[in-house]
């Protein structure tokens, strides 16, 4: 059996033991920062879309998160305990004047839609409307709606058939015309091939039938032998 002395010993010599109260320290620091690490990450819940201005009035699309934090924070950041409610991303930038009214819908899910300032991109607006310009929208409003593309598309199927040129048409008749006399051609040659097949049959028939008769006669000739 195991000396619970023995145990106990070992035990105090573990816990006088500078090395295992390091380890202990390091477990419980790495637990609450990973804790607070991981509660951080669970803040950020908002889809949002960055617009970075790239010049010639294009665009670089950035996809990223926001989430609402307080003002004051500590360890670096991890912890938010008071302050005034902002909105963050997840590099760390505030969003200036976000608000709940500044929402859109990304992937059918509440979000932002962010533009990076061109000359400080630590500064993120968030944009409350979204409009195309007169051109994209003129562009926009001339594709008809997906009703009428389709009544379109059948009008225009229907012209065509019955604006079909008359020598398609003569092509169309002449070549079906020249298949039903090729099939008319087989269908004779199969039966003349038949009829002759049928002949030589009859021929070999005949002569079999003759031989048989002939065979037949000489056999009734022949006397039938006696008995000693």
């Amino acid at each position: 059996m195991v000396s619970l002395a023995g145990v106990g010993g070992t035990f105090m010599g573990m816990a006088s033991s500078w090395l295992f109260w390091i380890l202990i320290v390091f477990f419980t620091v790495g637990t609450v920062f990973g804790s607070l690490w991981l509660r951080k990450r669970a803040k950020f819940i908002f889809p949002a879309i960055i617009l970075q201005d790239i010049g010639n009035h294009k665009v670089n699309v950035m996809f990223t998160k926001v989430g609402w934090f307080k003002s004051k924070k500590i360890l670096g950041g991890l912890f938010d305990y008071s302050g005034e409610r902002r909105l963050e991303a997840k590099d760390g930038r505030m969003v200036q004047k976000g608000s709940t009214s500044n929402f859109h819908e990304v992937n059918y899910k509440a979000g932002l839609i962010l533009r990076e300032k061109a000359d400080d991109p630590k500064i993120l607006l968030a944009i409350d409307h979204l409009e195309l310009d007169k051109k994209s929208l003129d562009i926009l409003y001339s594709i008809a709606p997906a009703e009428y593309r389709d009544a379109c598309s059948i009008i225009n199927a229907d012209a065509e058939k019955e604006s079909m040129s008359k020598w398609e048409t003569v092509a169309q008749i002449m070549v079906f015309g020249f298949l039903g006399i090729i099939l008319f051609i087989c269908i004779i040659l199969v039966i003349q091939y038949s009829k002759g097949q049928m002949a030589e049959a009859d021929k070999i028939y005949q002569q079999a039938l003759q031989f048989y008769e002939k065979t037949s006669s000489r056999l009734s000739t022949v006397p039938a032998s006696t008995a000693p």
